[in-house]
Formats: structure tokens, sequence, C-alpha cells
């Protein structure tokens, strides 16, 4: 058991806490043995927990942790992280000058090498990065075409914030978020990718992905636990950034391998300096419907943080297929693993 047991948290007793655990998941005890234990949360934590409310105690509370496998390839984190510090670099700030829409290969050779630098990625092998880095040079270049036509198609657009923080709390009662702290809440925090305005209080937060592996439209976010692009929006809208309060007209992922950025969810009112409604029926709300699905949101966030505060962590996850990748499945107690 220690082998898994790695970090000593302050004022817990892990390896303790742990087998009383398990010995209570295997008697059918769930105790709520963690009250007040988490002090922060984060979009992704919540997910985990509506994921698996026993996998997010397992790193959350108990601090396990494991070394990942180890393989010459590039993973899909090192990839990522990658691509996010590339395009970080990449957005121009003045929109308006023509001269950032040109860069040599040269250029772009130099900034994917910065980015990789910054981004503290690793490729094992070195000999994989002059293929890998050719290939972000390419991404580059095609984004910044896109971006150029962009722009000429939306001139208004402005890019207002990159890797722009979140900063505030969460309402144990009301699963609002907020900027001051209350005795009911619990501190958030989180990263907006992009955020682009129109001059005219209206926003759109966008969130490279590498990957539509997994991506679905809001309609389907609540369902299946997916909260990050949602709950940004509406943390967003409640002044939780330095950029202050302002209308999210929009909420997207957006995929710079394909420049796809229609998978999320459109306002159909105040978008029309920053995005085009043309195209797919699927993302867009109407302004009464994005209230009604702010609202459902902080339902869930309320359920879910409180029994979060509360300690209950038991093994049961959303979906038993879960399991099939879970690493801390050999320590769990959930039924159908036993």
């Amino acid at each position: 058991f220690d082998l898994w047991v790695q970090t000593d948290l302050s004022q817990l007793d892990v390896r303790g806490e742990m087998k009383k655990y398990l010995e209570n998941e295997r008697q059918g005890v769930y105790e709520n043995f963690a009250e007040d234990r988490v002090t922060s949360i984060s979009a992704s934590s919540l997910e985990r927990y509506l994921e698996c409310p026993f996998r997010f105690a397992a790193e959350k509370v108990f601090g396990l942790s494991d070394l990942q496998s180890l393989d010459l390839d590039v993973d899909s984190q090192t990839r990522g992280k990658l691509l996010h510090k590339v395009m970080e670099k990449l957005v121009p700030r003045d929109r308006q000058d023509p001269k950032v829409w040109v860069k040599s290969d040269v250029e772009l050779t130099a900034l994917v090498e910065a980015a990789y630098s910054e981004s503290e990625s690793q490729v094992l092998d070195e000999r994989l990065w002059p293929p890998l880095r050719e290939r972000y040079v390419k991404i580059a270049r095609r984004f910044l075409e896109h971006e150029k036509q962009w722009q000429g198609q939306f001139p208004k657009t402005v890019t207002v914030g990159c890797e722009t923080d979140i900063q505030g709390y969460i309402d144990f009662e009301n699963g609002e978020p907020s900027l001051q702290p209350t005795p009911t809440s619990v501190r958030f925090k989180g990263r907006i990718d992009r955020v682009d305005a129109d001059g005219a209080g209206n926003y759109i937060l966008l969130d490279y992905k590498s990957s539509k592996a997994g991506l679905q439209q809001y309609a389907s976010w609540l369902e299946n636990g997916k909260l990050q692009l949602v709950l940004y929006a509406l943390a967003f809208e409640q002044g939780l950034t330095v950029l202050g309060r302002g209308q999210v007209v929009g909420a997207l992922y957006f995929l710079p391998t394909t420049l796809n950025r229609e998978i999320g969810f459109k306002l159909t009112e105040g978008i029309e300096n920053l995005d085009s409604l043309a195209g797919r029926s699927r993302n867009k709300i109407e302004p009464d419907e994005k209230q009604q699905y702010f609202a459902q949101l902080k339902d869930l966030v309320k359920d879910c943080a409180g029994a979060i505060r509360r300690g209950e962590f038991p093994a049961k996850p959303r979906k038993d297929t879960i399991c099939e990748t879970c690493r801390w499945r050999d320590l769990c107690r959930a039924p159908h693993l036993i």
C-alpha cells in the first residue's frame, strides 16, 4: 500500500485515512471523513468529481500520484502544452497592424523553439523534435493565414486576453461564482486560453484543443459532466478576471490543427462582430436559453461542490467504463471491481 502513498499532507494522516476509507467501503459504509478538507476547486476538479468521487478523492484528498509510463513517442500532454504556448505567442494583440500577419519560416521556427522551452516540455528522444517542430511551424503558418482572413471578415475583433486567469470563489449554497468569499464558499481558479472582444461589451472565450476527440456541443456538456467552458463563461460574466464583467456571446473549442471553432455555443444576439451564425445550428443558443442553462449549471455545481465540502467520496463512477483506464482501480472498492 505504501507504494501508492507518496505524499504527507499537512494535518492529514494519509495512510491511516486511506486504510480506514477502504475498510469502510469494503463494508458498504460511506463515512464523510473528509469534511471541509478541500479548500480550492477548479472546473477540471469538478469534472473529475462528477466522473467518479473516489477518483477525485484519490488525487485531491489522499494526494496519490504515480509516474507516467516511459514512452519515447510524444505524448498528448506534451503536444497540448506545446500547442497552447505556441498559440499564446502567436496571437497578436494589435490585430489591426498588417505586419503581425507576416512572419518568415525562420521567425516561426524561433517562436516554436521558444514555446518548446517555455512550456517545459520534454521529448525523450530528441530525434523526434525536428519533425515535430516542423509540424508546429506549418500549424503556425496556417493559423496566421486563417486569423488574417478572420480579421478581414470581423474587423472589430480584438484579442484582449491570452491565458487569462480566473480567480474567485464558488458558493456551496447556490453554485454562484463571486469575487468575494462567503462563509459557504471555496476558492475557485481557472485559466481561459483566449478572449476576443468587439469593443461593445461582448466577448468570445476560446479553448485550444489539439484533437477533436471527446469534444461535444454545449447541449451535452452538463449531462456528461463537461463544465469547463460554460463555467468559465459564467465566471467571466461575474467579473472573476482582470477584464471585468462582460457578456459572453460565445464559448468555443478551437482546434488550430484543423482551424475548426464550431464546437461550443454561440449566442444568437451580439455575436455578429466576432463570429458568424451561419453553418451549424447545434451550437446556437437564445439569450433566455443561455440564462436557463446557467441556472442548471449553478444547480449542478451547488450539488457537486456541496458534496465535496461534506466529504462525500463514494466509489460510484458515472459510468463503469471509466474504470477501465483509471489508475486507482486496484485500490477502489466499487462493487463491480471487487
